[in-house]
């Protein structure tokens, strides 16, 4: 009975280490098949089933979309699906290319922008700045006609040129009184100053003007015309004879500069030496012009017209025989000029009367002493 039992458990023991290899065997065969399965069925199930045949009269899909790419080569370049470029028309545009969109950018042409009153046309003049007197705008129509090539320059004329002489003023403007100091200083080195002091209650009569520059066979010739205030230049005109322009230290405006042309300062004199020199003009009817600039962008030819002649107060309250001579104003800025010029005193201005036609506004120099340098 002892033997019996030792003889099942041996031989039970070798039974049951079988069956579990030979299980484990079997499921992992099992699982081998099962992934073998999954993976062919992927495959029949991922094949794409071949294309029904067409007929030769049909047109393939793909033809069409590059015939309506066709449309907007000019415009763009088409670009592949699996690429992302932003389309270069408008920066605005969405990075996606649309077809519709191009054919519209390929049939109309860009807008001009509207003008609007900040935008004026070209033939309009700029307003000036608040801050800034006013630059007006020369529309002499003699300096129009001098700026072609075909223009004929205002004429030179001969000089004597006064001697060294310091003319004392009194000057009113509306109901403001002041006084005006004009010296006159050629010197012997072919050169000359020329200046304006002002004195009075208000800016407006307190005017400092500076001219400098050459004497030249035309007689005075201004390289630099500077308006100061306070001890402070604010505005110039400079008289590039070198390169025949007339420049301001400010306005990018420039000018040609033609033969005898002068500055708001030294016309006054030039126009006493030309009538010094040439008696035949001192007629009523004849006629004087110069080019004359100013310090803000300014100039124009300034045609004066001789008046019958008439006696006018000197310094000492003495009439005196005078020429006047007048100055009609070629727009809202420009000044209309009158002056009357002392055969007695080289032609130097007795009286001078400046009148803005914009506002009627008027500034009046009468001569008060007369001294030498």
């Amino acid at each position: 009975m002892t033997a019996r039992k030792t003889s099942h458990s041996a031989g039970t023991a070798p039974l049951g280490a079988g069956g579990g290899r030979g299980r484990r065997a079997w499921l992992f065969a099992m699982g081998l098949a099962a992934l073998a399965h999954a993976w062919v069925l992927g495959l029949l199930i991922g094949a794409e089933p071949s294309p029904p045949l067409r007929p030769a009269a049909e047109a393939p899909a793909s033809r069409a979309v590059i015939s309506m790419a066709t449309h907007v080569v000019a415009t763009r370049p088409v670009v592949p699906a699996d690429e992302h470029t932003v389309p270069t028309p408008t920066p605005a545009r969405p990075p996606r290319a649309d077809v519709t969109a191009g054919r519209a950018m390929t049939a109309a042409p860009p807008r001009k922008p509207a003008r609007t009153a900040e935008q004026p046309t070209e033939s309009a003049a700029a307003p000036p700045p608040a801050d800034t007197a006013p630059d007006p705008a020369p529309t002499d129509a003699a300096l129009s006609v001098a700026t072609t090539a075909t223009a004929t320059p205002p004429p030179i004329y001969p000089t004597t040129l006064p001697p060294p002489l310091r003319l004392a003023y009194d000057v009113q403007r509306g109901a403001a009184h002041g006084t005006a100091m004009l010296h006159w200083q050629p010197q012997a080195d072919g050169h000359y100053v020329l200046e304006l002091q002002g004195a009075g209650a208000t800016p407006a009569l307190t005017p400092h003007w500076t001219s400098r520059g050459a004497l030249d066979a035309a007689g005075i010739a201004p390289e630099r015309f500077a308006v100061s205030r306070r001890g402070r230049e604010r505005h110039a005109a400079n008289f590039r004879r070198d390169v025949g322009l007339v420049t301001f230290a400010g306005p990018s405006a420039t000018w040609p500069l033609v033969g005898g042309a002068q500055d708001r300062l030294s016309w006054m004199v030039q126009l006493a030496a030309v009538l010094e020199a040439n008696p035949s003009l001192a007629a009523a009817g004849e006629r004087i012009s110069m080019m004359v600039a100013g310090a803000h962008g300014d100039a124009g030819v300034w045609t004066f017209t001789v008046q019958p002649q008439e006696m006018s107060p000197g310094a000492d309250g003495e009439l005196l025989p005078a020429w006047p001579l007048r100055r009609e104003s070629g727009h809202a800025h420009d000044p209309q000029v009158e002056v009357w010029l002392a055969p007695s005193l080289h032609h130097l201005p007795l009286k001078l009367l400046l009148t803005l036609p914009r506002t009627g506004e008027s500034t009046e120099m009468r001569l008060r002493a007369l001294h030498a340098p």
